[in-house]
């Protein structure tokens, strides 16, 4: 089992410990009604999306650059990246697992910790329910 989990567009590969946390949800395109008579009637639309919660906590200076470079840059660039939330890429888990994946949100949230280390908290969504 290795320690590392890896993002992967294209030629772009950006190898980070273990995430500190992780969390996976699914939810359901469904949502509740009323009828006339006050009776609840559910819409379920069989959808479902994947979440993906992760925590990195010990990211060096060269990790966030890593990061920053995957998350920012379009696939024509060099190296290529994800775009924000535009392009799809491939997450690799400890375990081996890997995951079709995109970022849910447009900007990336670095906290300092203790210098030169840093914490990062991403949404992403996945095409599966993420098995770890």
């Amino acid at each position: 089992m290795a320690n590392t989990w890896t993002l992967t567009r294209g030629a772009n590969v950006v190898t980070l410990a273990v995430p500190g946390s992780y969390e996976a949800r699914e939810e359901k395109a469904q949502s509740l009604d009323y009828t006339a008579a006050g009776a609840v009637r559910a819409y379920d639309k069989s959808v479902a999306t994947y979440h993906l919660s992760v925590t990195w906590e010990d990211l060096s200076t060269a990790d966030k650059a890593n990061i920053v470079a995957f998350f920012h840059n379009d696939t024509g660039d060099s190296p290529a990246g994800v775009n924000g939330v535009v392009n799809t890429f491939t997450l690799t888990d400890h375990n081996a697992a890997t995951y079709t994946a995109c970022f849910a949100e447009p900007e990336l949230k670095f906290e300092e910790m203790l210098a030169p280390l840093w914490k990062l908290t991403v949404e992403l969504i996945t095409t599966t329910l993420l098995a770890t």
